[in-house]
This record gives C-alpha cells, structure tokens and sequence, in this order.
C-alpha cells in the first residue's frame, strides 16, 4: 500500500525530517505483521500519551484557574477515545493508517485515537516538545473549549425540558458526600426527578457533579421510555 507522505504531513501541519518516522506513525500492527521489518505505531501511541497528558496539564494549569480536582476531570474528558477519535475523523487522517487486509476496513474509534496518540509521539521524537503541543492545542482545545461553555446548561436544561414534556416532577439535586483534601475535594450529587433519586455524578465541583448527575439521568430515563414503547 501507498502511504502518501506529503498529503498527511500537510494536514497533520508538520514536516518531519525523518519520513520513516511519520510512516511509523500510520503502521498499525495488524500491517506490520504481514510485512516483515516494519515497525508498528504502538511505542510511538505509548509516547504520544504521556506527551498529550503534559500538554493538557499545562494547558488547564495556564489557562483555566480551577481547582486541581476540576482540572482532573476536565483532562480525562479531553484525553479520551471519542474527542480524539472525532479529531482524528475531522482531519480525515485515518484514511491513511496501514492497516493489514484493510479492503473494506472500518477504522474503529480505538484506532483512531490511537493513530492521534502516535502522531503526538511522533512529532515529539522528530521535533520536540513545542511542535507536538502546536498540534495539539491545534486540534483539541478548540472543541473542548466550545463544549465546556454549553455543557452544564445543556445537560441540566435537557433534563428539566425532558421532566417537564412527560410530566415526571420536578428535578432537584442534593450532595451526598465530599471527599478529599480542601485543595482538591470531590463532591457527589445525586438528581431526583419527582420523589425519586434517579442517578448520582462526581467531579471536583458541585457544578460539575450536577452536570455528570443530569447526564446519567437522562440516559436512565430515556432507557425507561424506550422500554415502555
């Protein structure tokens, strides 16, 4: 299989001095075992992992002035499969994985992120640390920023909008505990809706624990409605 070096460097934004190394990038292992000598992108994905959980940790440390509770949650949601995979998907770079027996091939969200992970480790190993957080900051930040400012009123409104269509009761939120230092606590919400608790989020802030407790409401409910039709 042709791998069409230029094509993703110039969507990736970077031009690597050593082509071996981007080619690495794209080798998935189920290609590097039918064709001998070559080099699969799993060191490189375990490299490229380390290297996003820095960039993101400085990101939030510079930038958002939260507790360090607050930054933890913020960096798991940013450094998992879907926001990765979906950045992967959007710059349509998956097209170009190698990928062993690949006619008819459907790349999976997990591949995806790990093709994103590799690249990091790859421009890391090739250029440094300032080029990989460049593609990074790039690709990441953006979305998660636009999510951030609509995701608590997404999720609570949903689920007041949702309580009020099938005339459910009203949706009322309580914190059951506190954990952790006053530096980094981690609090527990549950949601009622009516006169019945109907889901329970933690996170290092009573506002973002409501939003994981009207989330996974919402997903009980609708689960429960399906169920009934």
């Amino acid at each position: 299989m042709l791998f069409m070096y230029s094509e993703a460097e110039q969507i990736i934004g970077y031009s690597f001095k050593k082509p071996e190394l981007l080619r690495q990038c794209f080798t998935h292992a189920s290609y590097a075992n039918v064709h001998k000598g070559v080099m699969d992108n799993e060191r490189l994905e375990y490299l490229g992992d380390s290297v996003l959980g820095l960039i993101i940790a400085e990101y939030l440390y510079l930038n958002m002035g939260e507790s360090e509770g607050n930054m933890t949650f913020d960096k798991q949601k940013i450094v998992s499969t879907k926001p990765l995979a979906a950045a992967t998907r959007r710059l349509g770079l998956e097209k170009y994985l190698l990928i062993g027996g690949d006619d008819g091939r459907t790349v999976s969200d997990r591949v995806c992120e790990n093709l994103f992970e590799s690249i990091i480790g790859g421009i890391y190993l090739d250029g440094g640390y300032e080029p990989a957080k460049k593609f990074v900051i790039k690709n990441l930040i953006p979305t998660f920023m636009q999510n951030l400012k609509s995701q608590t009123v997404d999720y609570k409104s949903e689920l007041n909008e949702y309580a009020q269509k099938y005339k459910l009761g009203e949706v009322k939120y309580r914190v059951v505990a506190k954990d952790g230092q006053e530096h980094n606590p981690s609090f527990k919400v549950v949601v009622s809706v009516g006169d019945k608790d109907v889901a329970s989020g933690i996170a290092g802030s009573k506002k973002y624990a409501q939003q994981n407790s009207a989330k996974q409401a919402l997903e009980i409910l609708k689960k429960r409605k399906d169920k009934q039709c």
